[in-house]
């Protein structure tokens, strides 16, 4: 199994991106009732 090295700003980007939830699927559930409590 290879390593991944962050030898750059957009290489962090890209591990940070791979490590967080899909933001269109988090965005999509988080609307879809409308009755519930905004958490912010």
């Amino acid at each position: 199994m290879q390593k991944e090295v962050i030898s750059n700003y957009e290489d962090l980007l890209v591990m940070l991106d791979n490590l967080l939830r899909d933001p269109k699927e988090f965005w999509e559930n988080f609307y879809v009732d409308r009755e519930k409590e905004i958490p912010f």
